[in-house]
């Protein structure tokens, strides 16, 4: 398992033998909310047997984390419901003609809205042919115990898929 992630987002990438990840966390403050959903994502990958490191999506790049088989891409709502825009954004433009064929998972949090962005991400997602591992979890701004729990849940079933 190998998880990577931008300075406003997160990107957790569960590889073909599921014995090593590494988690991407953002470095920024507006992005904490979601780099504890990562973190959460990662324990649970830990809990259900991968090796988890944290790093940075400006550490990675989109070719790097095109060489795994499973994918928890996390990244917060921004502006007006969009992804953030900067780093992400390209960084998913240059994973999204690579993703068909793998089980990606979605999550990330958000101020105000709906939860639109996730619906168009989710969707931009599938329509690039992965197949969508389980319902994309968003947190309306800090995400709870409960919150934490799915993602760690999300994590685990990662790994064991």
């Amino acid at each position: 398992i190998a998880v990577g992630a931008a300075a406003a987002a997160d990107l957790l990438a569960i590889g073909r033998d599921a014995q090593a990840a590494v988690t991407l966390t953002p470095d920024a403050p507006r992005e904490v909310l979601s780099q504890a959903m990562a973190q959460a994502v990662a324990e649970g990958a830990k809990d259900a047997g991968a090796d988890v490191t944290l790093l940075t999506v400006s550490e990675t790049t989109a070719d790097a984390a095109a060489a795994y088989g499973k994918l928890a891409l996390g990244c917060p709502a921004m502006g007006d419901e969009v992804l953030e825009e900067v780093e992400f954004e390209p960084f998913f433009q240059g994973l999204e003609a690579r993703l068909s064929g793998k089980r990606v998972s979605l999550f990330g949090s958000y101020g105000w809205g709906d939860g639109q962005w996730m619906r168009e991400w989710a969707a931009r997602t599938e329509d690039s042919g992965a197949v969508l591992c389980g319902e994309p979890l968003i947190a309306n701004e800090a995400p709870d115990g409960a919150a934490l729990a799915q993602c760690r849940a999300l994590g685990a079933a990662l790994a064991g898929s």
